[in-house]
């Protein structure tokens, strides 16, 4: 029986403090007060009491005493909340943890607080199964099983990352799995109204974040440049160092000031020879917009060989020459695409991406393309 026990709130032990403070008071006695009277032979007959006056004296045997002992450990007792563990017993505890990249900056707090629950229900059934189900679409970052260790290590391993999305098939999913004998907690930063049977742990709180929201690069006399925008997404005003990095190596510092909510904009140029850069600004709490690289951009070049003869072949060829990023390739050369002719107005087998067409010149039938064109 003892075996099966457990206390779900070990933290009610701290009113065992009670029993010195209770003893305490029994060794204090009131200290004697002299009264002179002519009459002392009309008083009855007392047990000698110390006067001394003094308030430490020894400890006394009485029903007051043994009473608020007992008083005390009754107290310690409920507030241990004593529990008994069935063998039958069965449990699921589903932790839905919400994988918006804010979550970032509140690792720590949702890692402590699966772990502070997970070892509160890790007593309360003879078998209890865990689970782990991120927010996100495609389910990554998930644990299913028997061992609170391994949940654990799963989710030390657990990045959000993803943009706004809603949380509620990640619920409905975890409410499907919870069955009779189930919890499903969901842990966010968010202000979400949950469906019922669903209990939220909240692990924001207000933040000083600064971060790039957007950057553009383009090509001005002859010189590469580029423009990146910067926010205060916090309620006061603050000062941040940014700096640009090349090859790995950290530049000059600078440093913004931006009001709440302003945003500010960054220029540069590239340096002759360089294709790409990262720009980065000092780390606060939410580190995933702290970094941003760019990239001078490169056109895409479609190299086009055109098996089409007729009507058809010329038009494709007036429409080649006024493309300026497409430019016509031998058969025997490496291509993106190919324009054909076939009596049954389906692709081949031996090209990357194709554009068929009927035979006598008839109108297109059938376009394919494949995800190489960009």
């Amino acid at each position: 029986m003892l075996e099966s026990l457990y206390f779900a709130n070990p933290w009610g032990a701290l009113a065992l403090l009670g029993i010195p403070v209770v003893l305490a008071i029994h060794f204090f006695q009131q200290p004697a007060r002299p009264q002179l009277i002519s009459t002392l032979f009309l008083w009855q007959r007392e047990s000698p009491e110390s006067l001394r006056g003094s308030a430490w004296d020894r400890l006394r045997s009485s029903w007051p005493l043994w009473l608020q002992l007992l008083m005390v450990l009754l107290l310690v007792w409920l507030l241990l909340e004593p529990r008994w563990v069935q063998q039958w017993s069965r449990l699921n505890v589903i932790f839905v943890l919400d994988s918006s990249a804010s979550m970032d900056a509140f690792r720590k707090e949702t890692i402590s607080t699966v772990d502070r629950l997970s070892r509160q229900f890790d007593n309360t059934a003879n078998d209890v199964n865990w689970m782990l189900m991120p927010t996100h679409v495609s389910g990554g970052d998930g644990y299913h099983g028997e061992e609170r260790i391994e949940l654990m290590a799963v989710l030390n391993q657990w990045q959000p990352t993803e943009g706004r999305h809603d949380f509620l098939p990640a619920l409905e999913r975890g409410l499907m799995t919870q069955g009779r004998h189930g919890l499903l907690i969901f842990i966010t930063d968010h202000d979400y109204v949950v469906p019922a049977g669903v209990s939220t742990y909240a692990v924001g709180r207000p933040l000083s974040n600064v971060g790039f929201t957007g950057a553009r690069c383009f090509e001005s006399d002859g010189t590469w440049k580029w423009e990146v925008l910067v926010r205060n997404f916090g309620d006061a005003e603050v000062e941040r160092d940014w700096w640009v990095e090349l090859n790995g190596e950290q530049g000059p510092v600078a440093t913004l000031n931006l009001a709440a909510g302003q945003s500010g904009l960054l220029t540069g140029f590239f340096p002759e020879g360089v294709q790409k850069i990262s720009m980065a600004l000092a780390q606060d709490e939410l580190q995933l917009d702290n970094r941003f690289p760019l990239v001078i951009p490169q056109q895409a070049r479609i190299r086009l060989a055109v098996k089409t003869g007729g009507k058809t072949g010329q038009f494709i060829n007036r429409l080649t020459e006024a493309l300026p990023y497409v430019r016509l390739a031998s058969t025997d050369d490496q291509v993106d695409l190919v324009t054909l002719v076939s009596p049954f107005g389906f692709r081949s087998e031996d090209a990357p991406a194709e554009v068929v067409f009927r035979s006598k010149d008839k109108p297109l039938n059938k376009v394919v393309t494949l995800p190489v064109l960009v």
